[in-house]
């Protein structure tokens, strides 16, 4: 039937989508490969760039616009970034 108070009917609805989406958000940012893969990235560009990237657990595949391979192998993302980071660096 009608609801003379729609008020009522909109908290619980209103209050599922705010959850819904701070879960989301909140997973996009906990699942985001974090600061060691950022800095690859950027040491990557900054060397002219050309690569491609790929986490595919447990190892992280590095493609350099000249054909070379580099493979780190570790339990999280972050930590093939960094391990990969450090080996570029040298």
């Amino acid at each position: 039937m009608f609801d003379p108070n729609p008020k009522k009917q909109m908290v619980p609805f209103g209050l599922v989508t705010l959850v819904l989406v701070g879960a989301a958000l909140a997973g996009q940012w906990w699942l985001q490969g974090g600061g060691a893969c950022d800095e690859l990235r950027s040491h990557l560009d900054q060397q002219g760039g050309g690569y491609f990237l790929r986490w595919q657990a447990p190892e992280l595949l590095l493609l350099t616009k000249d054909k070379q391979q580099r493979r780190e192998q570790a339990q999280d993302e972050a930590t093939a970034c960094s391990a990969m980071l450090n080996q570029l660096r040298g």
